[in-house]
């Protein structure tokens, strides 16, 4: 074997062993959030699945290229042929293995989100124990709204908060968003959602939380110079805890309301959606 052939094999077999290597290595290194929330398995179920079915394809890819690396190699007595792939049988052998992801990867997932999507995320939470809250993005901050014991939206005693979120654990959270000058996305990693705020328009998301704790909140679209500064903490209390909260926020709700500014008085009449 030349010099030169004995190269390209070398280098040929350090590319599969570090693209192999790498996959691993992120396979094994991928740690998600933890999941606090009641249907958040489904986005993690259809995340696996896709990861294993690409990872196996993968490794046949892998092997293949590597059988064809020893068994057409240039060797004495032996030249390396050079092939375009443009005969039947490669076409047929391409299209089979396209048709293979498509249907075992692509038409699963299509299936598997259509269905979570109209029967679950779809399917807004009604009744008392909802917990209404208004989400307003803006460059560069979150904003959220409680209403007050009046129920009522953008009154004197609403709670208003920003950058930080808080939630009872349990019950339904049925939020609406808006945004006042760009496309932004509320993004809530440890319930495995995200939603547009979208100027012009308003969009709303509902989840459930399941365990208590201090988590991030962000936002997931580019949405100008300052988008990292829109971070924010995502905090789950007890549902006592939650009221004591609430209660300790009302205290200065209505000291600080002021009619006349208008930019503190972001919020709007609740609109129900089904």
């Amino acid at each position: 074997m030349s010099s030169e052939n004995r190269q390209s094999n070398v280098l040929a077999w350090s590319l599969l062993v570090v693209l192999g290597g790498g996959l691993l290595t992120v396979l094994l290194s991928y740690s998600p959030p933890v999941d606090i929330s009641v249907e958040g398995h489904r986005i993690d179920e259809a995340f696996g699945y896709t990861t294993r079915l690409i990872t196996i394809y993968f490794a046949i890819v892998l092997f293949v290229m590597g059988y064809c690396l020893v068994r057409f190699r240039a060797r004495p007595g032996h030249s390396a042929e050079y092939i375009e792939g443009n005969q039947p049988r490669h076409l047929l052998m391409t299209g089979a293995l396209a048709a293979s992801v498509f249907m075992l990867i692509d038409m699963r997932l299509i299936a598997t989100s259509a269905h979570d999507a109209s029967e679950i995320f779809w399917k807004f939470p009604t009744g008392k124990d909802v917990v209404k809250i208004q989400v307003l993005g803006q460059q560069f901050e979150w904003h959220f709204r409680y209403a007050g014991p009046d129920a009522k939206f953008n009154t004197a005693d609403d709670v208003e908060t920003t950058a930080l979120l808080h939630v009872p654990k349990g019950k339904p959270i049925l939020m609406q968003l808006r945004s006042k000058d760009v496309i932004h996305s509320l993004f809530l990693p440890n319930v495995r959602l995200k939603q547009d705020a979208i100027p012009g328009r308003q969009t709303q998301l509902w989840f459930q939380a399941t365990a208590p704790g201090d988590y991030e909140l962000a936002c997931a679209e580019l949405c100008g110079l300052g988008h990292y500064k829109m971070r924010g903490q995502f905090i789950v209390d007890e549902p006592a805890d939650f009221e004591a909260w609430i209660a300790a926020q009302l205290k200065d709700a209505e000291e600080e309301y002021d009619a006349d500014d208008k930019s503190a008085n972001w919020g709007w009449d609740w609109e129900a959606r089904n």
